[in-house]
């Protein structure tokens, strides 16, 4: 689901931070997971894109400005709270697809895998290593 606020981000050894540019008219969300599109190299907010990479998990909130010129940082390796549906501890160790801005799903649609789960924290949440994942 599309994010309207900041998410609480739950973080183990996030790594450093890469800057990014962001698509003009989008906003993303501190703590969302973020997609880059391929022809033109700038992020947004993921959505189940086709034609998008996972860039990595937003640090802070920033608004695209008209000129493409707004900068957002992402961390692109560390351990990260998603939200899933339907998890088992059986997934621990599973391959993840980003389903949007806030979660991750076990099966591929359009999405591409944005990390590994590491730990299962209950039935609708899990920790996720992005490490090697997003660029």
């Amino acid at each position: 689901m599309a994010l309207s606020a900041d998410r609480r981000m739950q973080a183990r050894n996030p790594g450093s931070l890469t800057p990014a540019k962001v698509t003009a008219s989008h906003t993303i969300y501190g703590g969302s997971l973020v997609e880059r599109t391929t022809a033109t190299g700038l992020v947004h907010p993921a959505a189940d894109t086709a034609s998008s990479t996972f860039a990595g998990v937003a640090r802070e909130r920033v608004v695209g400005n008209s000129a493409g010129t707004s900068v957002v940082e992402l961390y692109q390796s560390g351990d990260f709270e998603f939200g899933i549906a339907a998890t088992t501890e059986a997934d621990v160790g599973s391959e993840v697809y980003t389903a949007d801005a806030d979660n991750a799903v076990a099966t591929t649609g359009t999405t591409y895998k944005c990390g590994r789960i590491v730990e299962f924290l209950s039935t609708t949440s899990v920790m996720v290593r992005i490490d090697g994942y997003a660029f």
